[in-house]
């Protein structure tokens, strides 16, 4: 019989891969945190952003683990600050606050899947 997963974090590869995807993403977003320079109103990139947060949002409202809600639950916030970034005029001091709540949203996603992968998969499974 095949096994049902329950989650996309559930499995060692899957969470391997969403580890090191948002270590990527997080490091990114930490070294180019105060660069000003943003694709402002691309609707190639803002539609690109907009389905990103679509599909986090789903994934993480559709996941019975926790640990897939908040990893993807915070690369949702991820993905939505980075499209206030390219939509709204902000100051250099918002930017900095908004660039830096967005890096903070993909290092808590990158714990999220480290901490998976420290305590394995048999460990997500909920009693009850």
């Amino acid at each position: 019989m095949s096994s049902v997963r329950k989650g996309v974090l559930e499995g060692r590869g899957s969470a391997l891969a969403a580890f090191v995807l948002f270590s990527c993403l997080g490091a990114w977003a930490w070294t180019t945190i105060t660069n000003s320079h943003h694709f402002v109103r691309d609707p190639v990139y803002l539609g690109g952003l907009l389905f990103a947060v679509f599909i986090t949002v789903s994934v993480a409202y559709r996941s019975p683990l926790h640990v897939d809600r908040i990893a993807f639950g915070a690369s949702a916030v991820a993905f939505l600050l980075a499209t206030i970034v390219a939509i709204a005029p902000l100051g250099p001091g918002a930017m900095l606050v908004v660039s830096g709540a967005k890096a903070l949203m993909w290092t808590v996603a990158a714990v999220v899947g480290l901490v998976v992968l420290a305590r394995g998969s048999n460990n997500l499974q909920e009693k009850g």
